[in-house]
């Protein structure tokens, strides 16, 4: 079963002149020209790379270039907003981005301040519980408080780390 595209040509019969059999073997030749450039194509696994990465950079370029337009898009749109709120004036896109960045900028800071303030917390909070007495040092300290207790008068204190 051949999957060749084009269809193969009747072989000249017994009776068939050179310039027929010439115009064959030009035939084949030709046919069988295509089929190499067919399997050296699926072959070259270098041009299949390039081609797909070709493809890939296209494809990110547009999802760059449409991203960029709706980051500004809602940069001028909240830029606009904080004029109307704010009154400040006439319509100027200009302005608008500007302000918009300004205002989103402010408030990508704040998430970040605040982020950077749980986890100072909890990193603090990790510390401070480190530095607790665990339970299997309570459950110790509380086997070993009778025989302690009659020792210092009476007075037990549980030791920090």
């Amino acid at each position: 079963m051949s999957t060749n595209s084009t269809p193969q040509s009747p072989e000249p019969g017994k009776d068939a002149t050179i310039s027929d059999i010439q115009a064959d073997i030009d035939t084949t030749r030709t046919e069988l020209g295509h089929t190499v450039e067919q399997l050296s194509e699926r072959l070259d696994v270098k041009a299949q790379a390039k081609r797909k990465a070709d493809e890939y950079k296209a494809h990110a370029a547009e999802v760059v270039d449409s991203t960029r337009e709706q980051v500004l898009g809602v940069v001028t749109a909240t830029g606009a907003k904080a004029r109307e709120l704010t009154h400040s004036g006439e319509a100027d896109p200009a302005a608008d981005r500007r302000l918009g960045g300004i205002t989103l900028g402010s408030a990508a800071l704040l998430v970040c301040v605040l982020i950077a303030g749980v986890l100072v917390w909890r990193h603090r909070a990790a510390a401070h519980k480190a530095s607790l007495p665990s339970r299997r040092d309570i459950a110790k300290h509380l086997h070993q408080a009778p025989k302690t207790a009659l020792n210092q008068g009476g007075k037990t204190r549980m030791p920090r780390r």
